[in-house]
């Protein structure tokens, strides 16, 4: 009897995420999506997605999150660091360990140092690696992939000196 109810558990629980999956949200295999993955970045990252999800944490900075289209996806969550409100869709979070998640059409821009993120989605991204002064830190700078054949786990490169843009897509179109 436990086998049968475990493998009807399992099926019930796949045809949920099957109907809840489709709702817009990007994945590995949605036509044009590519990611972002930012290991122990130092400077200023800029994520501007037109659909899509992005998440990370960093131990001392700030966040400004832009949602110019609300109800596309799920609300900005933020934590470790109060709101600022900076116009009616963009807001602004300084802090210490804070993390941060939100998905839709939105732009990002981090400045803070030990930055972990990913995003996935459809856009693009600027990176600078930098210390709050804007000079450039040899080694410390942190990696970064956006590399959408490997999903962003293959061919980690240094973070850029100069303000660099990088496409967030798959060569898929979409």
């Amino acid at each position: 009897m436990r086998p049968l109810l475990c493998a009807a558990l399992v099926l019930a629980s796949g045809l949920v995420v099957g109907i809840v999956a489709p709702r817009g949200g990007a994945t590995t295999s949605t036509p044009g999506d590519g990611c972002l993955v930012v290991q122990n970045g130092l400077g200023r990252i800029t994520v501007s997605l037109t659909r899509g999800v992005v998440f990370g944490r960093f131990s001392q900075g700030t966040v400004k999150i832009d949602d110019p289209i609300e109800g596309d996806g799920s609300p900005p969550s933020v934590y470790g660091a109060p709101a600022v409100k900076l116009t009616d869709h963009r807001t602004s979070y300084t802090g210490d360990q804070v993390r941060f998640r939100t998905a839709g059409a939105v732009k990002i821009v981090v400045n803070a140092q030990a930055i972990q993120l990913s995003a996935v989605g459809k856009g693009w991204a600027q990176l600078f690696a930098g210390d709050s002064l804007g000079g450039f830190v040899p080694g410390f700078s942190g990696k970064f992939s956006v590399d959408a054949a490997s999903f962003c786990q293959d061919n980690l490169l240094q973070m850029p000196a100069v303000a660099t843009k990088y496409p967030i897509s798959s060569p898929v179109a979409g």
